[in-house]
């Protein structure tokens, strides 16, 4: 997990809290407990030349459709170091 990171794509988010102001806690839930598995505070975002690049690994980060700034991930697609490839995205696990 990302602590006291301050980068964009450094921090996670698994209360549902603890992102920038201009960021929104983007979380996996678990099952059965519905917990937080994974999480990323993303970057709010009108077209993807605000997102900004990961530090590391070849993901590209990206504006989707809901206005977040995303790491999308997969096949042959390497997420930043130590975040792992969750629901097709780039998080923190915890």
């Amino acid at each position: 997990m990302a602590c006291g990171a301050e980068g964009p794509w450094e921090r996670s988010c698994p209360e549902g809290d603890g992102c920038a102001e201009d960021e929104t806690c983007e979380r996996s839930i678990g099952l059965p407990d519905y917990e937080a598995t994974h999480s990323v505070c993303a970057q709010r975002c009108e077209e993807t030349a605000e997102c900004p690049p990961p530090g590391s690994g070849n993901a590209a980060a990206k504006c989707n459709d809901r206005g977040l700034c995303e790491l999308r991930c997969g096949a042959g697609i390497v997420c930043p170091t130590e975040m792992v490839c969750a629901d097709s995205r780039c998080k923190w696990p915890h």
